[in-house]
């Protein structure tokens, strides 16, 4: 593969992987203003309540697929890891 091509392929990959690091953020910006809505009602601060807990640990599970996603260094996916593996080994 050419440096050419290898830079292609890295621009490609950077446009996924951007992608995938603004839906996070996207996530934390939703779950954040969800924390001030009940933060700011009494009625729903002090009240427990299962949806909440919900709330809090799909985004705990999604933030953490997230960051493996990005971490996996498998042959077959593109991620961040491997971005960075490929410069580091191609720094031309």
């Amino acid at each position: 593969m050419t440096d050419e091509e290898r830079l292609e392929r890295w621009a490609k990959w950077i446009t996924l992987i951007q992608g995938d690091i603004w839906e996070l953020f996207y996530l934390h910006f939703i779950f954040s203003e969800v924390q001030e809505i009940i933060k700011d009602n009494e009625a729903l601060s002090e009240t427990p309540n299962y949806f909440f807990g919900w709330l809090r640990d799909v985004f705990a599970y999604s933030s953490s697929m997230y960051v493996r996603r990005q971490s996996d260094r498998r042959k077959d996916v593109i991620s961040f890891y491997k971005l960075l593996d490929e410069i580091h080994r191609y720094p031309s």
